[in-house]
């Protein structure tokens, strides 16, 4: 039963990270900053799940503590925002240098 239970959870975290990265689409300035982020709580959250289950499927064999780093998981999660932002700056700064009635002309 435990089991279902934390499959529960994992499915319930995975259809809010979708549900926070649709809604967040619409803005496109922080969209990049979202979409990273997304995607850093959807691999945190399948990674810890998949971690859960494994010490679950070796308790057997005498694995009975589990520990989950929630310091390191921060860490990971902001490292995603930042490195989000700066992959968003390199895009944006060439659309600004860009001429808009050439751009326009051309196509």
């Amino acid at each position: 039963m435990k089991t279902r239970k934390y499959i529960r959870a994992f499915f319930i975290c995975i259809a809010a990270a979708c549900a926070t990265l649709s809604a967040a689409s619409a803005d496109e300035s922080t969209a990049p900053v979202v979409k990273a982020s997304s995607g850093a709580i959807v691999g945190i959250v399948i990674g810890t799940a998949l971690g859960l289950a494994l010490v679950a499927s070796l308790r057997q064999q005498g694995i009975t503590e589990t520990v989950v780093p929630v310091s390191n998981l921060v860490i990971f999660l902001l490292l995603a925002a930042v490195l989000g932002l700066i992959a968003a700056t390199w895009p944006a700064r060439r659309a600004a240098r860009l001429d808009i009635l050439a751009a326009i002309a051309t196509e």
